[in-house]
């Protein structure tokens, strides 16, 4: 990272589509139906992609997913 004198720091992870999201999140849905819960968006990675979550929720809202944020 170019604020990093030493060059220590690194980004990690890895891009995901809105599609491939929420590929992952239906191979959990049946836990998700059995105990009531859903998926929650929280902290600063969530809300420094705004584009990307305006795309994500209404395709997680088509599977009944909940949503908390």
């Amino acid at each position: 990272m170019k604020n990093c004198p030493g060059h220590a720091l690194s980004n990690e992870g890895e891009y995901k589509s809105v599609e491939e999201v929420v590929a992952i999140c239906l191979q959990d849905l049946p836990f998700y139906e059995e105990i009531g819960g859903g998926i929650t968006i929280s902290g600063g990675e969530g809300m420094s992609q705004p584009d990307f979550l305006r795309d994500l929720l209404p395709a997680l809202k088509k599977y009944h997913f909940h949503l908390y944020d």
